[in-house]
């Protein structure tokens, strides 16, 4: 074993628990995002963009609402070059998402950041789970947020093509939908 994971073990970004990046009991804790349209942010079926939002139907899967302060916690770890506790939120989320055949089939793509920083992230998000070769019938974005929605549409509008599927799949909302 690595002597680094000795002197320096994972640990939760929530609670510090030695182990993960962030353990089960933390993860358990942050609340799922619902089914909504990327564009008006509108609950929507299956994740879809509306038409009136966009011409193209578009399915945009969105892992977690996340609290400024777990923002801050994560922007804290992109400064410093680790994506352990991302590249694991993201095997979680397709794991919840059951998006294994998803993943399997699509060409992946990250989606592109305003920040170097965030784009270096997407793109070793998109490597983290872009394990096959050769070219496939749909294509899936992968990103840490959307920071941009003129931008998206714009990567958007040039990778889709009839009659393959164009998907996103983002790992945080930023801001916790206001109880009703």
């Amino acid at each position: 074993m690595n002597i680094f994971k000795y002197i320096f073990p994972k640990q939760c970004i929530i609670c510090s628990k030695v182990g993960n990046s962030i353990c089960n009991s933390c993860i358990k804790d942050i609340p799922y995002t619902l089914p909504s349209c990327f564009i008006c942010n509108t609950l929507n079926n299956g994740y879809y963009t509306h038409k009136d939002c966009l011409e193209e139907k578009i399915e945009c899967f969105t892992g977690w609402y996340i609290s400024k302060e777990l923002e801050i916690n994560l922007k804290r770890q992109i400064d410093l070059g680790i994506y352990s506790t991302h590249t694991q939120l993201l095997e979680i989320l397709i794991s919840h998402l059951r998006l294994n055949e998803v993943v399997e089939s699509s060409n992946i793509y990250p989606i592109k950041g305003e920040e170097r920083d965030e784009d270096f992230l997407n793109m070793r998000l998109a490597r983290s789970i872009d394990k096959s070769e050769g070219i496939k019938s749909n294509t899936l974005l992968v990103g840490n947020r959307i920071v941009n929605k003129n931008d998206l549409i714009e990567q958007v509008k040039g990778l889709y093509t009839e009659p393959f599927h164009l998907r996103i799949l983002i790992l945080f909302e930023l801001t916790t939908p206001e109880p009703q």
